[in-house]
This record gives structure tokens, sequence and C-alpha cells, in this order.
């Protein structure tokens, strides 16, 4: 951490001088049948128009978690501006067990103060995430009264796949686009998603298809059952506004 450039904003995560200034991107997940809105996916993205990649990159490894947060204070007061009519969802990263917690509760806080509604928000974690008590973080996430859900996102890019699905048992989970797309000319491709779709309905998880881009993917994906997309074909991420 840098303290000598540290800018004072209280209530907030303190933004050090040395990061980028950022704004927020929403992008809408689309019930494909009715064309209904199911939530908004809060996207960082840089000012100057770089993306979530170029923006996290950019940033030391020991102020990543801190930056983290910054995006999701970001991301809050500027969907409150927009007074968002369907759930939102966060990304939280660099995390384990105990500080997704952790930073599930700072960020609830920030939208009570903002005047969201808690119970229309939801945080995604990805399969790589270090989460060393899915057990544990399952329990927080549906506990009496919890106000918020759990998404398991990036699904099919790391190794724990169905195991951690079933030891998580999120609200929710969005396959990566490295599942989606071209699984149209993908027998195999289709095959793996069939199972993951079998998997989660048994465990009562929704799936969302994310990047989603061919009209022939989203046929086939449809045709495996799954009902949730989200992707170019649909709205890009937009800043300032919301589809």
């Amino acid at each position: 951490m840098h303290a000598s450039t540290t800018l004072a904003r209280p209530g907030l995560v303190p933004m050090h001088a040395d990061w980028p200034s950022i704004t927020t991107a929403f992008q809408p997940i689309v019930e494909a049948s009715t064309g209904r809105i199911h939530a908004y996916e809060a996207l960082v993205r840089g000012r100057d128009g770089t993306d979530a990649g170029a923006v996290l990159a950019a940033i030391p490894e020991p102020d990543r978690a801190a930056f983290d947060q910054h995006c999701r204070d970001v991301a809050v007061r500027e969907a409150a501006a927009l007074r968002p009519d369907a759930p939102l969802g966060f990304n939280v990263r660099y995390v384990d067990s105990a500080s997704c917690l952790a930073a599930v509760r700072a960020t609830l806080a920030r939208a009570l103060q903002a005047g969201l509604g808690c119970e229309h928000l939801s945080f995604e974690i990805t399969e790589a995430a270090r989460i060393v008590d899915p057990a544990a973080l399952h329990a927080a996430a549906h506990r009496r009264g919890a106000e918020w859900r759990l998404l398991l996102d990036d699904f099919g890019t790391g190794r724990s796949g169905l195991a951690l699905l079933e030891q998580l048992r999120p609200d929710g989970v969005k396959l990566d686009r490295v599942l989606v797309h071209g699984i149209a000319d993908s027998a195999p491709g289709r095959a793996v998603v069939r199972r993951v779709v079998e998997v989660a309905g048994a465990l009562g998880v929704e799936v969302i298809a994310k990047g989603v881009e061919r009209r022939q993917d989203l046929d086939a994906l449809r045709d495996l059952g799954i009902a949730l997309f989200q992707g170019y074909l649909f709205a890009p991420p937009q800043v300032g506004r919301l589809s």
C-alpha cells in the first residue's frame, strides 16, 4: 500500500492516487423466452475506456483486494443513481472464504447507505477463488434472513468443476464463454453443458450462460434447458445507463 498517496474518502475504502480512475458498466442478464431483464452485472471500466482486465492488471498485487472493494463502492454509488429495477451482481476477486464474507458485508453496508435494497444484491466468485471452506460460505449465504445471493462465475475455467458446485451449492452458476462460444458446433461441448445443467438442476442452482454472441449458440443452449443469458447478442455493457 502507498499510504503517502492515499486520498481520504470517509466511509469508503481509501483510494490511492496511483490507482486508475474508474467507472461502472452494467450488462443485463436476460430471460430469453420473455426478454425480461433478470439482473445486471456491474463491471469495472477505466474512465479512459479500458476494460476490466487492463484496469486490474495495473494494480499492484498487495493493493488488489482493497481496489476490488473500491470497485464495488463505485458500482454501488453509480447504480444507486440509476435506480435499478432488477437485482445487481458484483464481482468479488482475490478472496478466500473469510475475506469473501468480509467483502460481502462491506458492500451490503455501502448499499444500505446508498439506498439500494440488499435483498436484490448478488456476489459472484470465480471457480478459481481460494475457497478452502465452501460449506461455510454456503451456510453464510443461505442462513435464515440472509440478504444476498451467491453466484459461481466463470464456471468451466478452473479445475474444481462439479465438485465445487456440489460443495458450495450457490444460488446460481455462470457458464464461462469457453463453454458457450461455438457450442452449436461442438457435440462434446453440448455433452459437458448438459451434465452441468443436470447437476445444477438437481441442486436447485440456476444456470446462466454468459458471453453469448451467436444466435446458433443461443438456440443450442436453450435446447439444453438454459433460460438465462448474458452477452453481446442481447446487450453490451454500458456505462452510465441500464439497458
